[in-house]
C-alpha cells in the first residue's frame, strides 16, 4: 500500500547527483527511490510505482535513458520522465521527447528548475486523473438501463458507433431515451473529454437557425459587431446533439447535410469555408417513410445524415426493462433526496410493467418521482401507484377511455384532457408552443389546463407544465 506522498524515482550513475536530488525532494515532502542503472530502475518501478522519473540519459549497463524510457513508458504510462544530461545533443532531446518525456535539463542540475517541473507534472497528473474520475461518474450517470434483448443490442451498437466520428440518426418516440442515447455516444468514445453541445431545434426561431448552428460574420446580421460562432464550431472534436433535425428550415438542412459531406462549412456572412471535426448526431420522432414524405425534395442530400440509423423501441414493445428502470429511478430520486429507498411489492411491480406508458421513459421517470413526492412509506403497493395517478391500462388510450364514458361530454373532457396532457410532453411542457401547434390560443389553453386539473408553471424559458423535461 503507497503512502499519501507523491512518488519519484531518481535514476542516474552519479552518486553526488543521486543524493543531491534526494536530499532536495525528502525535504519537499516527497517519497523518493534511487537506482544507478536501468535494470535496476525497472525493477524497482514495478514495486515503487513512481509519479515521477528523473532520468539520466547516459548511464553504463545494458539500457541507457532512452531504452528505459521507452520501457517504462510502454509498462507504466500514466508517469512522466523528465531527462538529464551532461552533454546531450538537440537530436536526443528531440528523441526523447517524441518518446513522452516531458522535459529535457541539461546538468549541472538546477534545484529549482526540477522542483517547478515536478510541480507541473503533479498538478497535471491530479487534473487528469480528477477528468477521468469525472468522465467515469458521468458515464455511469448515463449508462443504459435494462435487460431485454433490445436494450442488450442497443448497446453493443452503440459501442461500435461512439468511436468513431460517422454522423448518427436516432429514431424513436418522445420520452424514448434518444437524448441518452446521444450522450452515450458521445461519453463512451474518443471525445468523451471535449464539449458536448445540445440544439432542440424547436426552441429556436427559424429564421435563427443557421446561425445558431454555424455562426455569423461581423455585419452578417444588423447590430452584430463581431463574429459569432456557431454550435458547430463551438462543438469541434465533440459532439452536437440535434434535437427534432427535421423541423430545421430548409436552407439549415441543406447546410447540415454539407458539413455531414465535407466537414466544412460557411458562417451567415461569410466568404470562406472553414473545417472543424464536429460529431453529428440528430434525432427524430418520425419513422423513416414520414421523413422521406416530408423531406423528399432533400432526401438525397440529407442521406448522409441518416446512413448510421438507431431505432428505439417505445418502452411498452420491451416490458421486460420496466422493473430494472423502476429500480434505476427510485435509487437515483433516493440519493438525491432526504426521502428513504422505495420498494414495489410484486403486483405493484406487475402493474407497472403491463402500463403501456405512452410518454415512455420520461413517463416512468416522472411517474417514479411523483410517488417520492406524493406517497409516504418505503414499500409501494398497487393502491399506492393508484393514488399518485396511475391507471388501468386499458384506459391508456384516450380513445378507449372516452368510448367508456356515460355521454359525449364526458367522452370528450377525456379525450381532451389525454390530447392536451401528451402534446405537452411532446413539446417539452411548454404551453406557448403547445397551443401554437394545436391551434389555440394560449389563454384558451390555459384555461383548458385548469380546468382539466393539469397544473402548469412558467420558468426562465416561458410557460411550461409541470414534470416536463
Amino acid at each position: 500500500m503507497h503512502s499519501e506522498k507523491n512518488r519519484i524515482m531518481i535514476v542516474d550513475d552519479e552518486d553526488a547527483i543521486l543524493s543531491v536530488l534526494a536530499d532536495h525532494l525528502l525535504d519537499e515532502g516527497f517519497e523518493v527511490a534511487k537506482a544507478t542503472n536501468g535494470e535496476e530502475a525497472l525493477q524497482l518501478a514495478k514495486g515503487f510505482h513512481p509519479q515521477v522519473v528523473l532520468l539520466d540519459i547516459w548511464m553504463p549497463g545494458r539500457l541507457d535513458g532512452i531504452q528505459v524510457l521507452g520501457r517504462l513508458k510502454s509498462s507504466h504510462p500514466n508517469l512522466e520522465c523528465i531527462m538529464m544530461s551532461g552533454h546531450g545533443t538537440i537530436e536526443t532531446a528531440v528523441r526523447a521527447t517524441k518518446m513522452g518525456a516531458w522535459d529535457f535539463v541539461e546538468k549541472p542540475i538546477s534545484i529549482e528548475r526540477i522542483l517547478i517541473l515536478v510541480s507541473n507534472i503533479l498538478n497535471y497528473q491530479k487534473e487528469r486523473d480528477e477528468k477521468v474520475s469525472l468522465l467515469g461518474r458521468l458515464r455511469q450517470s448515463v449508462a443504459i438501463v435494462g435487460e431485454s434483448r433490445f436494450t442488450i443490442e442497443l448497446k453493443a451498437k452503440l459501442a461500435q458507433l461512439a468511436p468513431t466520428r460517422n454522423p448518427v440518426c436516432l429514431v424513436g418516440e418522445m420520452g424514448s431515451g434518444k437524448r441518452l442515447v446521444a450522450q452515450n455516444l458521445h461519453y463512451l468514445g474518443d471525445r468523451a473529454s471535449q464539449a458536448y453541445v445540445e440544439m432542440p431545434v424547436q426552441s429556436v426561431p427559424t429564421e435563427l437557425q443557421t446561425i445558431e448552428l454555424f455562426g455569423a460574420d461581423r455585419g452578417a446580421v444588423v447590430g452584430l459587431q463581431s463574429v459569432r460562432k456557431g454550435l458547430v464550431e463551438l462543438a469541434h472534436k465533440g459532439t452536437l446533439y440535434i434535437e427534432d433535425f427535421d423541423q430545421l428550415s430548409e436552407v439549415a438542412l441543406q447546410m447540415l447535410a454539407d458539413y455531414a459531406k465535407t466537414s466544412t462549412f460557411q458562417k451567415v456572412g461569410a466568404t470562406e469555408r472553414q473545417g472543424v471535426d464536429t460529431r453529428i448526431v440528430v434525432s427524430t420522432s418520425l419513422s423513416r417513410e414520414e421523413l422521406q414524405q416530408k423531406l423528399h425534395e432533400h432526401w438525397v442530400n440529407i442521406e448522409p445524415l441518416l446512413v448510421n440509423s438507431v431505432h428505439l423501441l417505445p418502452l411498452r414493445k420491451r416490458p421486460e426493462d420496466i422493473a430494472s428502470l423502476v429500480m434505476h429511478f427510485s435509487d437515483a430520486f433516493a440519493k438525491s433526496s432526504s426521502f428513504g429507498l422505495k420498494t414495489f411489492d410484486q403486483p405493484a411491480m406487475e402493474k407497472l410493467r403491463g402500463y403501456g406508458w405512452p410518454g415512455n421513459i420520461l413517463e416512468l421517470r416522472n411517474f417514479i418521482e411523483r410517488l417520492y413526492i406524493l406517497i409516504p412509506g418505503d414499500e409501494m403497493k398497487v393502491e399506492d401507484l393508484e393514488l399518485a395517478g396511475l391507471k388501468d391500462d386499458q384506459d391508456i388510450n384516450p380513445l378507449n377511455a372516452a368510448f367508456k364514458a356515460a355521454n359525449f361530454k364526458l367522452a370528450r373532457a377525456q379525450f381532451e384532457r389525454e390530447y392536451i396532457q401528451r402534446k405537452l410532453l411532446e413539446n417539452s411542457g411548454n404551453v406557448s408552443r403547445t397551443a401554437e401547434l394545436i391551434g389555440l390560443e394560449r389563454s384558451h389553453l390555459h384555461r383548458k389546463i385548469k380546468a382539466y386539473g393539469i397544473e402548469a408553471k412558467l420558468d426562465r424559458e416561458g410557460d411550461r407544465a409541470p414534470n416536463a423535461p
